[in-house]
């Protein structure tokens, strides 16, 4: 690795977590504009430009997740559920800190496992049929109880208002056209990142808008030491980070899910195992916040794995990476890691 490829990643991080702090951009969109910038590039620098962008967006959607209570990627939802209210209590730099820390060494993991594990957990994952995928889906409705903060039957009606959204549209295996009512725009679905901003984001609004607020910002202290590692911070959601990492790479791994997915299941999975959190979820709870950003950070690793491995994209984002690999003469595949063993490392 040269400096100049270690410049790359830093930038394309910094450009990837400015774009994902910024609601409506998703981070496949980040890896477009980055990928298009990077057809001319040696091969190396491009990928290392473009994974700094990857993992910098999955992280940026935490920042106004936290901030705004509104996710800046679809991979930032559950950290909403706990980074706002913590930052309504008056802790913001903490839970950046907690959302920063364990993304960091979440990505950390899934990359270790990428590069020890990588090739074995890649033909596991493509073990996965319709059955997996099927208990899968289903795991996650039951998770809405879970996450309904005790009224699940509101937390049901949500989940079936939801998969009513989701059919809208064509049918990807018939073709046929669902509760389109004659208008062509509705063809092609309804998008989730313009569902999830409006649900998010214009609830917000309304929230904002009713209250009677008052702004004063003269005595304001701005300490960037907020930001800086807390290792107290860090040893209180140490096993959340010890479980999350693998449980989202392992999701990463499987082909259409992603951190995305990841998010959900472990702030689900952290609502059930932890027994004595900081605080209530949904009110503030440290884990709460370390679950989502741990798992959505790894599970790049498990998606970078079935990437080259198999060949197939464990996400949008690896799909638009795989294209890039494409351009640049690289068929990624079972026997990637023997002929391209450099750029697989």
């Amino acid at each position: 690795m040269t400096l100049l490829m270690v410049l790359y990643v830093f930038v394309g991080a910094a450009v990837g977590l400015f774009m994902g702090a910024l609601p409506g951009l998703t981070v496949s969109m980040t890896t477009v504009l980055v990928v298009s910038l990077t057809y001319g590039w040696n091969m190396l620098d491009a990928l290392a430009f473009i994974i700094g962008a990857f993992c910098g967006g999955v992280t940026g959607g935490a920042i106004s997740a936290i901030a705004l209570n509104i996710p800046g990627t679809s991979a930032a939802v559950a950290t909403s559920f706990d980074g706002n209210p913590l930052k309504e209590l008056g802790e913001a730099d903490n839970a950046l800190n907690i959302a920063l820390m364990t993304s960091t060494i979440g990505g950390l993991i899934g990359l270790l496992i990428m590069l020890v594990l990588g090739p074995a957990i890649g033909r596991f994952a493509l073990k996965f049929a319709s059955q997996e995928y099927f208990l899968i889906t289903f795991w996650g409705l039951t998770l809405v109880s879970v996450l309904s903060r005790g009224n699940p039957i509101k937390g049901m009606c949500s989940a079936f208002f939801g998969l009513f959204v989701g059919m809208i549209g064509m049918d990807p295996v018939m073709g046929m056209l669902r509760f389109t009512f004659g208008t062509n725009i509705l063809k092609g679905g309804i998008n989730f990142v313009a569902a999830m901003i409006g649900l998010f984001g214009m609830k917000e609004v309304i929230k904002q808008l009713s209250k009677t607020m008052s702004f004063n910002i003269s005595g304001a202290v701005y300490n960037i030491k907020g930001l800086l590692p807390k290792p107290h911070l860090l040893k209180k959601v140490s096993s959340t980070i010890l479980w999350g990492g693998p449980l989202g790479t392992l999701i990463g791994l499987l082909p259409g899910t992603g951190g995305d997915v990841g998010c959900i299941v472990a702030y689900g999975v952290a609502k059930q195992v932890t027994k004595n959190p900081s605080r209530p979820f949904g009110e503030g709870a440290y884990e709460g916040i370390a679950a989502p950003e741990v798992a959505n950070n790894a599970a790049i690793g498990g998606a970078l794995t079935t990437m080259l491995t198999l060949g197939i994209p464990g996400d949008s984002v690896t799909a638009i990476i795989l294209g890039s690999f494409y351009l640049h003469g690289l068929l990624p595949g079972p026997t990637f890691m023997m002929t391209e063993k450099h750029y697989f490392y």
